[in-house]
């Protein structure tokens, strides 16, 4: 619990917009799912309303022409925009070997941010980002964490 509270509280999206109490109320009503080896976590295209962290383990990212994107491991999160707008999936995400990802769910974390200020500035930053060609790509991700943008 200790390792997905410090890990969660690293996640840019969060740090900026959730007080450290919220983020806490997070981490107490976390789904925790263990996926085997070519399990299918998410599909592009799919509408999901859940933000995922990898605990342990690794996941692929494979783009909807079916090119491999990446990998995101321990630490690594994805699904972010899903808790504030619901947009299709840009790409599938595959485990490699047995990986144990966090799951927030989109209600529970609207239950706890709640319709205030926080709220407001979460739409707000989804909202500027779209749903076309232009998708951030896996390795551009931790440029981007770094530059607290996403």
């Amino acid at each position: 619990r200790a390792w997905r509270l410090k890990q969660l509280q690293k996640v840019p999206l969060f740090q900026k917009f959730l007080t450290p109490e919220t983020i806490r109320h997070l981490n107490e009503r976390l789904n925790v799912q263990t996926y085997e080896d070519r399990a299918v976590v998410v599909g592009a295209g799919e509408k999901t309303n859940s933000f995922y962290l990898v605990q342990t383990g690794v996941v692929r990212v494979v783009d909807r022409d079916g090119r491999d994107q990446g990998e995101l491991y321990a630490g690594n999160y994805f699904g972010e925009l899903a808790l504030v707008k619901q947009v299709p999936r840009s790409a599938t995400i595959v485990s490699r070997g047995t990986s144990v990802l966090v799951e927030i769910k989109k209600d529970v974390f609207d239950e706890l941010v709640g319709s205030g200020d926080s709220r407001q500035r979460l739409s707000q930053l989804a909202s500027s980002f779209t749903t076309g060609e232009d998708k951030i790509k896996v390795k551009d991700m931790s440029e981007i964490q770094k530059l607290g943008i996403l």
